[in-house]
């Protein structure tokens, strides 16, 4: 699930906590909705944690791939960058085919 539709649904949630009427039955629904929301941004913690650890693995290894071949630091950091930029592409890509 992308970070952006976590988000969304957990922006719906709390919107329709807020939305629900008072008395017994919309305080079940409004305690439905925020266990949902809580779950919906327990997986969005989760999912950001995995692509910034992903993000830095990808980081390293092109970074140390450059100075070893010979690139100066600044070069290195550079094409380090663009590496985790370019991931999500080449992920999408590799899911197509």
């Amino acid at each position: 699930m992308s970070f952006a539709r976590i988000l969304g649904l957990i922006s719906a949630a709390l919107w329709l906590a807020l939305a629900v009427g008072c008395g017994e039955q919309g305080d079940e629904r409004a305690a439905a909705l925020e266990k949902q929301a809580a779950g919906a941004a327990r997986e969005a913690g989760e999912t950001l944690e995995a692509n910034t650890e992903r993000s830095a693995k990808i980081m390293k290894e092109t970074y140390d791939e450059q100075r070893k071949a010979g690139e100066g630091a600044v070069t290195a950091a550079g094409d380090a960058y663009e590496a985790v930029l370019e991931e999500p592409i080449e992920r999408e890509e590799a899911e197509e085919q």
